[in-house]
């Protein structure tokens, strides 16, 4: 066990090369997933009578015919629209989605794709007006568009293996984002050993076998689906993350889908109670005391490598709402906490604290103010029989309360 008083300073590890990306990546399928891809203005007309949908393509290098707001992905831009934004310092309030495009167009360093991608995520990154200003000519609605490219990529007739890892070209290992919210304590059993925290499980990797073109089906830009480590649960391949120091095993967290993009990026996030065994240490403090409690995250497959890639805030706190606060025993200490990032694992040395001012009103302070008036027996003359009935009165108090 790793005591929480005597490190309270975070370890310098070296982050991952690709965090920035990672984020960017994260923030845009939030973007992608609360807004709606087809904006509410003026209806344009002479949209073109598509019956059909083409059959999906996989994305390669240099497919991106023009690199625009709408432009990457086949949609049209609706000029004179003026969306809500919160302004920034490059991009003033009250612009039209014309003027917003064409301050896009400036921040592209060169006409390459891969410049083209990273600097659209960059740019809805910080002012997500992508599903105001982009409309799609399509009249395939968004069910069917997904229908279709989840038919045709894991489908009866594709050759998708939900056991087989999405290990690239060249490479050994999966590489797989990971991140951690700490929501709340649920219960330290310090008889048992255990501890139990809810918590919210991030994980971000890429299966090449699960992209489409989304210029080829109607504009859908994502897609959702089953999840999980069960195999008589999942339509698709995902990493096995358990605790070394496990009491209960992760994959009994409850299910929850995946969301796919349309370059075969997979983002999967569960929610539950994770429960772990622990060697308290600080006990002997009471009631003082700080608990560590270390979480080791890692594969649980023997075969499989992944090469994790860490966020700089690889751990987020972030506390539940609660309409009624009740006495809780312990509450965690995000400054005492302390991750340490290895490429196959990831190690948690959770903190907590125990509320101290319950023991000090109700035991501490008593105890300490009836042990001064025991004194007061000496103030008494020793012919005056109830001296030693002040002193036994005193003490029944004390071990009665």
């Amino acid at each position: 066990s790793v005591p929480c008083l005597h490190s309270r300073s975070r370890p310098s590890i070296k982050e991952a090369p690709n965090t920035m990306k990672s984020l960017r990546t994260n923030l845009l399928v939030a973007i992608l997933i609360l807004s709606p891809f087809h904006a509410s203005g003026d209806k344009i007309e002479n949209e073109p009578d598509s019956s059909t949908i083409p059959q999906t393509k996989r994305l390669r290098e240099n497919t991106t015919d023009t690199c625009e707001l709408c432009g990457l992905l086949g949609m049209t831009l609706l000029d004179d629209v003026y969306p809500k934004y919160t302004p920034t310092e490059g991009l003033p309030r009250a612009m039209n989605c014309a003027e917003i495009a064409e301050i896009l167009q400036n921040t592209i360093d060169d006409a390459s794709d891969t410049s083209c991608y990273d600097s659209w995520i960059d740019f809805n990154t910080q002012v997500p007006v992508f599903s105001q200003c982009c409309y799609s000519y399509s009249p395939v609605s968004t069910t069917v568009c997904e229908q279709e490219v989840q038919l045709l990529a894991t489908g009866d007739d594709s050759d998708y293996n939900i056991n087989i890892p999405p290990v690239p070209v060249n490479e050994t290992a999966v590489n797989v984002a990971l991140s951690i919210d700490y929501f709340a304590l649920t219960n330290i059993d310090i008889f048992e050993g255990t501890t139990e925290v809810f918590l919210g499980i991030f994980m971000r990797w890429k299966d090449e076998r699960l992209a489409w073109d989304p210029k080829e089906h109607g504009g859908c830009a994502f897609t959702n689906y089953k999840a999980s480590t069960d195999p008589e649960l999942t339509n698709i391949w995902v990493p096995s993350l358990d605790l070394r120091n496990r009491f209960d095993s992760l994959q009994n967290l409850p299910a929850a889908e995946g969301t796919v993009l349309f370059d075969g990026t997979v983002i999967w996030r569960r929610f539950g109670g994770v429960k772990g065994i622990c060697l308290f240490d600080g006990l002997e403090r009471f009631p003082y005391d700080e608990l560590a409690c270390p979480f080791y995250f890692e594969n649980s497959q023997t075969f499989t490598l992944y090469n994790f890639d860490f966020p700089e805030e690889v751990l987020r706190f972030t506390e539940l709402e609660a309409g009624e606060r009740k006495y809780q025993e312990f509450t965690v200490v995000p400054e005492h906490t302390r991750t340490n990032k290895r490429d196959q694992r990831l190690d948690i040395v959770f903190c907590f604290k125990r509320s101290s001012n319950f023991y000090v009103n109700k035991l501490i302070v008593p105890t300490i103010l009836f042990t001064i008036l025991t004194f007061g027996s000496f103030l008494l003359d020793q012919r005056v029989g109830e001296r030693l009935g002040f002193g036994v009165s005193t003490l029944l108090v004390i071990v009665a309360q």
